[in-house]
């Protein structure tokens, strides 16, 4: 295929270079041979091009900035000027400016739903409860509605079920699986970790601890992801304090979030406790770049998916399920229906209640690490699906 065809992402509160956008849809459509550009939140001024990806910065704003209310004004008049032939919106507050610009220039109009915005509304707290329930049956009447001219939809879950009633071959589920080396990096990895995992069999029959490993001065319990209480924060440090109080262990948090008091709150939690040398936070109030969130999580040594199991969180498989795969580490996560049926298929981790005994956690890790077979499930099978349906779709 040739680079006639051009493809622009766009995007309000996600940065450009975001997990999802720029790495996984934006990178593969580049290697498919279109043309891609990405309007989004970047700390860099004006326009510079990545892997091959043009990038268009909007800025820095913050969710409730004034910034925010004329974005979609700055937008489209960026996206005006692209002269792209698909315009794929990722946020349903850019849908009207998708359906401007398709009727304006002619181009097609995907819509790639990251979450089901509808629940997300109803039941993750950001906005006031009176207002939660119309709310969201507003945006999802909205959001069907625009069905009518979005000629591609793609879903990053399966339990989404086609929850805006597409019609047959124009949607797909290209879910967020781990997009990151290349083949012949995958399988040199793979031969490092199957040789890592040799040793600490060995360690493990010499009755060594598996956690102490030689490669870090102490173990690292990690976190990544959003930097709030829904995804585990409390939880996290909860079980790190327990865990240091039998074995030393590091904790990092890797993530962003807009709440500086929040930010704060956690610094407060971490100061109180003895082991407060131990921890590391990254990013902050700052987007932590993927290549070192990736690089994070090679290098750590478990990492923990504690989740409050709210209706529009139940039944998806979050992001970090498929990177921690990639590198054969395991985590710690919620007990829910869905996310034990993938650890049976898959050896995900240790689902944990919050009531087990810390000790018999750690002792599970190290047999864990010591006989784990890595699963082999990575973005590639979802870039050849994205393929066939760009070219049905455009």
């Amino acid at each position: 295929m040739s680079l006639e065809k051009k493809i622009t992402h766009l995007t309000v509160l996600n940065p450009a270079i975001h997990t999802r956008i720029f790495y996984k849809l934006a990178l593969s459509q580049r290697e498919l041979g279109y043309s891609v550009s990405i309007i989004g939140q970047s700390a860099t001024v004006g326009r510079f091009e990545q892997e091959g990806v043009q990038i268009i910065s909007t800025g820095k704003f913050s969710r409730l900035s004034f910034k925010r209310i004329f974005a979609g004004f700055r937008i489209f008049r960026l996206a005006s000027r692209e002269k792209a032939d698909a315009f794929c919106i990722h946020t349903p507050e850019l849908l009207w400016v998708g359906l401007l610009l398709k009727g304006l220039t002619g181009a097609k109009l995907l819509y790639d739903m990251h979450e089901d915005y509808r629940a997300t509304i109803r039941h993750g707290g950001q906005y006031a409860r009176l207002i939660r329930r119309p709310l969201a049956a507003g945006l999802r009447l909205w959001e069907r509605i625009c069905m009518r001219w979005i000629d591609g939809l793609s879903y990053a879950e399966m339990s989404y079920e086609n929850v805006l009633r597409a019609a047959e071959g124009k949607y797909v589920v290209l879910r967020n699986t781990f997009r990151g080396e290349s083949r012949e990096q995958r399988v040199e990895s793979r031969e490092q970790r199957v040789e890592s995992r040799e040793q600490r069999v060995e360690r493990r029959e010499a009755g060594g601890e598996i956690l102490l490993t030689a490669n870090s001065h102490l173990p690292t319990m990690l976190y990544t992801g959003t930097l709030a209480a829904d995804w585990g924060i409390w939880e996290t440090i909860s079980w790190w304090e327990k865990f240091n109080q039998i074995r030393p262990l590091e904790l990092k948090m890797a993530g962003f979030s807009f709440d500086k008091a929040f930010i704060q709150e956690i610094r407060t939690r971490i100061a109180a406790t003895p082991f407060s040398d131990r921890f590391e936070l990254i990013g902050g109030t700052e987007y932590v770049p993927h290549e070192q969130i990736v690089d994070l999580i090679r290098n750590c040594t478990f990492g923990t998916a504690f989740y409050q199991l709210k209706p529009h969180i139940i039944g998806k498989i979050p992001t970090k399920f498929y990177e921690y795969m990639a590198f054969d580490k395991p985590l710690l996560f919620t007990p829910e229906a869905c996310w034990e049926a993938f650890d049976q298929k898959y050896q995900l981790g240790i689902s944990l209640s919050g009531n087990e005994n810390p000790a018999e956690i750690l002792q599970r890790l190290d047999a864990w690490q010591a006989v784990h077979q890595p699963a082999d499930y990575s973005w590639e099978n979802d870039k050849w699906m994205m393929a066939d349906w760009l070219e049905d779709v455009l």
